[in-house]
């Protein structure tokens, strides 16, 4: 066999090897795609509007708050204030944001958020009694309630004092 012949076969099959590398890696990078977006849809942290359930309100000042959020794109809700009381929610929800009303006795909070995880929704607030902010909530029943002191109600209680 010929010099030329002979080269020219380590070439054709160091380029097979090339390719079959390129092949595998790219099955490779698809298996673990899939495995990713598997383990995330069932682990909960996709991205899904689903707020329904017992969440926790953090407010700026500290206070820890529950609620429940019932529906999907019309909100329905309780949010227990610091003295125990029920108030209620009312709102929209989207595949990504919402917004609700709490509306408790002695004040209301318009509320707009973002869903960053199944379990997050982060928001800015805007009272009628002049106090506005950011609050965090987190999905789970851990406490809630207590820490503004009466009245309150998860927002600033000094603002309350006349």
């Amino acid at each position: 066999m010929p010099k030329s012949f002979s080269r020219v076969n380590r070439c054709d099959e160091r380029m097979l090897a090339g390719q079959r590398w390129i092949v595998m890696m790219q099955g490779l990078v698809s298996v673990s795609i899939l495995a990713v977006l598997a383990l995330s849809v069932g682990s909960g942290l996709s991205f899904a509007g689903d707020v329904q359930g017992e969440w926790r309100i953090h407010w700026p000042n500290g206070t820890v708050n529950a609620m429940t959020l019932q529906g999907q794109d019309a909100l329905s809700g309780v949010y227990v204030d610091d003295s125990g009381n029920s108030c209620r929610i009312s709102g929209k929800g989207g595949s990504e944001s919402l917004s609700f009303r709490i509306q408790c006795q002695t004040w209301r909070a318009d509320c707009m958020g973002r869903q960053s995880l199944a379990n997050v929704i982060e928001g800015s607030f805007q009272t009628d009694v002049g106090v506005s902010g950011k609050y965090r909530m987190v999905r789970g029943n851990g406490g809630g309630g207590g820490g503004g002191g009466g009245g309150g109600g998860g927002i600033p209680t000094s603002i309350f004092k006349q």
